[in-house]
């Protein structure tokens, strides 16, 4: 990159996210998540479901392309196992969104402290989702954007 505030094509950011992961002593495997996969439980733990979408890595994709298109991405890790990491990629679509002093390129980041992540299975990921607080728990996640946010602004519907 010959600007700072230039943002690489998907392949190298994904690279370059790999190499600032392993500086800071977190796993390089990363699974792409929505506020569909993952319910926090507290600061330092979250749920993650075991059979992310395959569709999961299409739409990170996507959503970095829209996020260029504007100029402004940031691919964030939210949590980790000991083998792996889930990340997200981010932009602020709307006005509302839009964060002070960040205006133009790309944000690498790992959320501090990185909670654990707790891999449940299909079954108990079923589960948990029917409980109350699942919905409470996803409202402590705004900066993570849902699956079919993903699909709007890869439309360019935002």
């Amino acid at each position: 990159m010959t600007d700072k505030n230039e943002i690489p094509p998907f392949a190298e950011a994904v690279t370059g996210f790999r190499t600032y992961l392993a500086f800071n002593d977190v796993p390089t495997v990363v699974n792409w998540v929505f506020r569909d996969d993952l319910s926090p439980r507290n600061s330092v733990e979250m749920r993650i479901r075991q059979n992310i979408p395959a569709k999961n890595s299409f739409l990170a994709e996507s959503v970095f392309a829209a996020a260029t298109a504007r100029g402004l991405v940031e691919i964030k890790a939210i949590a980790a196992t000991a083998d792996q990491v889930f990340a997200t990629i981010w932009f602020p679509a709307a006005e509302a969104d839009q964060i002070q002093g960040w205006s133009t390129g790309m944000k690498l980041s790992i959320l501090s402290p990185l909670p654990k992540a707790e891999v449940l299975s299909s079954i108990r990921w079923n589960f948990a989702s029917l409980m109350p607080s699942f919905q409470q728990s996803q409202k402590a996640v705004p900066w993570v954007g849902t699956r079919a946010w993903a699909i709007k602004v890869s439309r360019g519907a935002a």
